[in-house]
């Protein structure tokens, strides 16, 4: 059922944004991988990124991501 209001429609986008976080946080831990997520609210026109670690040059560049692996 979707939002009927803009305050559910905002809440609802949160706590999926939260909840998908948490997935991506997951996947690093578990499997040892480097992980980023980035996400676009066209509404708002802001962005939302994560990522799971402080090391300098993480995330790639958008053209490193989109590229063929070496």
């Amino acid at each position: 059922m979707a939002p009927k209001t803009v305050k559910d429609r905002n809440t609802q986008r949160r706590k999926r944004r939260q909840g998908a976080e948490k997935k991506v946080h997951e996947m690093g831990s578990l499997c040892g991988f480097d992980t980023a997520m980035i996400m676009y609210n066209p509404e708002k026109n802001k962005w939302y990124t994560f990522r799971s670690t402080d090391r300098e040059g993480w995330p790639p560049s958008m053209k490193q991501v989109v590229s063929k692996p070496p």
